[in-house]
C-alpha cells in the first residue's frame, strides 16, 4: 500500500476527536493497510453514501427523478437502524426524502 496514502489517512484520523478505523485493500496488488482493522464495526452510514451517490447520478442522467415515489418494502425494513423499521411496510416516500432521511 502506498506509504504516503496511509500516512495522510492516519494524520487525518489522528486529528479527529473520535475513534477512527479503516481497512484498505488494493484490489490489483492485494496489499492491505489498516487502522484498528481487527475491530469489527457496523458500516453504519458509510454504505448510505455510496447508495445516495448512485441515486443522484441516476437523477443527473435522467433515469430517476427526485419527486418520484419509492415504495419501502418489508424486506428493506428488517434491521436495527433508522426510523423506517418502525413504519408499516409498503409506505411511499419521494426519492428526495429517501436520500435525505436517516434510514
Amino acid at each position: 500500500m502506498h506509504d504516503t496514502l496511509v500516512r495522510n489517512l492516519n494524520k487525518l484520523c489522528d486529528e479527529q476527536p473520535f475513534h477512527t478505523g479503516s481497512y484498505l485493500k488494493d484490489l490489483y496488488t492485494r496489499e492491505t493497510a489498516d487502522r484498528h482493522g481487527h475491530i469489527v464495526a457496523p458500516s453504519a452510514n458509510t454504505r448510505k453514501i455510496a447508495i445516495m451517490k448512485a441515486r443522484l447520478k441516476a437523477v443527473h442522467e435522467g433515469r430517476l427523478a427526485l419527486d418520484q415515489p419509492v415504495i419501502i418494502e418489508a424486506r428493506y425494513q428488517n434491521n436495527d437502524s433508522g426510523c423506517f423499521q418502525h413504519l408499516r411496510p409498503g409506505f411511499r416516500i419521494q426519492l428526495f426524502d429517501a436520500c435525505s432521511t436517516r434510514w
